[in-house]
């Protein structure tokens, strides 16, 4: 049996089963989750952990390198996370894995003349370093969270 639309033309018909399609196809995809406001301290076996970088890493799919969450903690140890290039602090609400890492030598440090000397100093006067290496690869770090609109404060201490 044949079925014909004689009032529609044939090009009529093929847009509306083109746009049917690619609605369905791109209706799929993983939605980015909520930001939400993250901060808290690190710690090293009780100490703060000054001039460290944490990562808040997503392990939902589909989620590209710019919902990855970063921050640095000050000499008592706190962080505030951010998105790149986001004007409001925060970090995806879904699973995330947690790493900790050397941090950047502060500018004031680096633009002081002296730059190799001056960074030498810094990095020898900050207490329990290195970092152990299993907090700083995503694949060996123990530290897993949810973060939830329902918390801001995620507290880690480190084992040295």
């Amino acid at each position: 049996m044949k079925t014909s639309f004689p009032n529609c033309p044939a090009n009529t018909i093929m847009a509306v089963v083109v746009l049917a399609t690619v609605l369905v196809f791109t209706g799929c995809g993983p939605s980015m989750p909520e930001i939400v406001p993250v901060s808290g301290t690190i710690t090293v076996n009780g100490e703060p952990y000054e001039s460290v970088e944490v990562k808040f890493y997503p392990l939902q799919p589909g989620l590209d390198g710019n919902t990855i969450a970063t921050g640095v903690t000050d000499k008592d140890g706190k962080y505030t996370l951010s998105l790149p290039g986001k004007d409001t602090p925060g970090a995806c609400a879904c699973e995330c894995k947690v790493t900790i890492s050397e941090g950047p030598i502060p500018d004031a440090v680096r633009g002081s003349g002296n730059d190799q000397i001056a960074s030498t100093r810094y990095l020898a006067s900050l207490k329990n370093r290195p970092v152990p290496v299993i907090y700083t690869r995503m694949a060996d770090t123990p530290f897993t969270v949810t973060v939830s609109p329902d918390e801001e404060t995620y507290d880690f201490d480190v084992k040295k």
